[in-house]
């Protein structure tokens, strides 16, 4: 919901929205999800995967997605700099 909501106009725009071929993108094996929580009310959430480019560790980040109602409160900036953290810690 939060995705649709925040990006199905930018992509209508453009001509390319496929809800349906994003939400296969972010249910493959290898994404992995951080989820922020308001209640019991998913509010916001980054989808990420590890890889390897030109024998390079790398993270990719495919979505970092935040309602509305909870912009400007900088949890987007919050979940990169623990992704870049992770990854720091892990070698990459």
């Amino acid at each position: 919901a939060i995705l649709e909501g925040n990006m199905k106009k930018f992509y209508e725009n453009g001509g390319d929205w496929d809800g349906e071929g994003k939400l296969a993108d972010l249910r493959a094996k290898w994404m992995r999800y951080w989820l922020v929580f308001d209640q019991d009310v998913v509010v916001g959430f980054c989808a990420f995967r590890f890889d390897w480019d030109e024998g390079r560790k790398v993270v990719y980040v495919y979505e970092l997605q935040i309602s509305e109602k909870i912009r400007g409160m900088g949890i987007g900036g919050c979940l990169i700099r623990r992704l870049v953290s992770v990854c720091k810690d892990t070698g990459m």
